[in-house]
């Protein structure tokens, strides 16, 4: 399982993530209403975002907010920033309580993961998580979602429509030895990553903490596997765990 969480604030969280904020990069427009468990944050920060796993409880990256404050409210279920275009059907929500996953110190390794609880519960679907390693396992094709960069040229329209494309699991193996920086470096113990082989979509600067998931027929069906959170400075150049 990747998570398990309660709402007594006893958590262990296994398989989620490690560093820098990250964008969609290639993919689609996603369909209007097709996510409405995808997460903003206002007012800040615009280069995370998150998810409803439960009516009162969002899932984001720890990176977004290791020694910064809670943002005021959130956004659930919103398709187009800075704009409302028709049909654009989202909550807003207070954020009461921050938690940073205790071991996250902001060094390699640490489980880059953090949650939120909403003032009053959230009456869009929230996503599952995932119970099964299988879900993960490599060749899945997942899907990782967010805002943003549209290409490595440039970024989207200030006005940004959310998108959505999907990668490949990657073997972890591999994972770890195609994701080696000078100070970060893949850990299996916590981690898992994805790439698209044909190079066209990833996750890129900006999308850390935003969902990847097993897409089932609509939102109920989804399975979240892991949270966005780190890749190589060229965002195609190789996976991104």
């Amino acid at each position: 399982p990747i998570a398990e969480i309660d709402l007594d604030h006893n958590h262990t969280v296994d398989r989620i993530g490690a560093r820098e904020k990250r964008k969609v990069i290639g993919g689609e427009i996603a369909p209007l209403e097709r996510y409405p468990y995808m997460v903003e944050f206002w007012p800040w920060p615009p280069e995370c975002g998150g998810s409803l796993i439960h009516p009162q409880v969002v899932i984001t990256a720890a990176h977004c907010f290791y020694n910064e404050p809670k943002p005021d409210n959130v956004d659930i279920g919103r398709h187009t920033r800075n704009s409302v275009v028709p049909g654009d059907k989202f909550e807003n929500r207070k954020v009461v309580d921050l938690l940073v996953h205790p071991k996250y110190k902001g060094n390699q390794g640490d489980p880059d993961v953090a949650i939120m609880k909403l003032e009053r519960p959230s009456r869009m679907t929230p996503v599952k998580l995932s119970k099964n390693s299988n879900d993960a396992k490599p060749g899945t094709i997942v899907t990782v979602i967010g805002w943003g960069k549209c290409s490595m040229n440039g970024s989207c329209n200030e006005i940004s429509e959310l998108k959505h494309g999907d990668l490949k699991m990657m073997p972890q193996a591999q994972c770890k030895n195609q994701l080696k920086f000078p100070n970060l470096e893949f850990t299996p113990t916590v981690e898992i990553c994805a790439r698209d082989t044909a190079k066209k979509t990833a996750d890129c600067n900006g999308d850390s903490g935003g969902p990847i998931v097993k897409r089932g027929a609509n939102a109920a069906a989804d399975i979240q596997v892991g949270v966005v959170s780190w890749g190589p400075f060229n965002c195609l150049a190789g996976p991104s765990a």
